[in-house]
């Protein structure tokens, strides 16, 4: 059995991750990434 990783996350930390990084660590897809984006439900900067 696979073991889980535990973080802690310090709440000041600042922390950037990629729409592919954070489907992961939601286990959703993309779209629905982006949908919670597009609600204001996740905060993003565009990179680049």
């Amino acid at each position: 059995m696979p073991q889980e990783s535990t973080r802690i996350i310090d709440k000041n930390e600042d922390l950037v991750y990629t729409i592919k990084e954070v489907s992961g660590l939601l286990k959703v897809n993309k779209n629905y990434v982006y949908a919670l984006i597009n609600k204001s439900l996740l905060r993003s900067t565009k990179l680049g």
